[in-house]
């Protein structure tokens, strides 16, 4: 795969007559803040709204290389979303206590999830494949590992969990059918 691919048929239906919403020509990838040095490099993608008339999604039709997207993921889900996460983590402790269990969270970003988890007593794992996101998981001295969650990549991981969390993360699946 090259930087991205454009997708032809819907992502769920394969219904090839997918109906333009919103071009917004290309763009870089979102929180790309380029230095003067940068900028020689070509680092815009094809950003287009499509609606497929067969199942009702709406998607992009630029598929981005992982490799690409997650090299220096600038997305930080702490930055916005971190009372939004303390709470998930008490609604989820109500309903599971989540003390001494053992939770995965797939796509756990820089672990500000599993920080109020693990706050609460949980055994957490978090995964993500960026490095940058999770060498700031680490500093907060949560165990993660730093790879793509698939069966491939995580079949010597696969302790039994009582609970799998993933947040976000259908969003970054490019072949949600396999």
């Amino acid at each position: 795969m090259s930087d991205y691919q454009v997708r032809n048929e819907c992502a769920v239906c394969d219904n090839s007559s997918l109906q333009e919403v919103l071009n917004l020509n290309e763009v870089p990838l979102a929180g790309y803040f380029p230095t003067k040095n940068q900028l020689e490099e070509k680092s815009i993608y094809p950003l287009r709204l499509l609606f497929c008339d067969d199942c009702k999604l709406v998607q992009t039709d630029s598929v981005i290389n992982p490799d690409v997207l997650f090299k220096d993921y600038r997305y930080l889900s702490s930055v916005g979303l971190s009372n939004h996460f303390k709470e998930l983590a008490k609604v989820l402790d109500n309903k599971f206590e989540v003390k001494d269990k053992k939770i995965l969270e797939i796509g756990c970003n820089d672990g500000v999830l599993l920080e109020p988890l693990s706050k609460l007593g949980a055994d957490v794992v978090g995964v993500d494949p960026a490095s940058n996101v999770i060498k700031l998981a680490r500093e907060k001295g949560l165990n993660v590992i730093e790879d793509y969650f698939n069966y491939e990549n995580f079949k010597e991981h696969k302790d039994n969990y009582d609970l799998v969390l993933a947040n976000n993360s259908f969003a970054h699946i490019t072949d949600i059918k396999s």
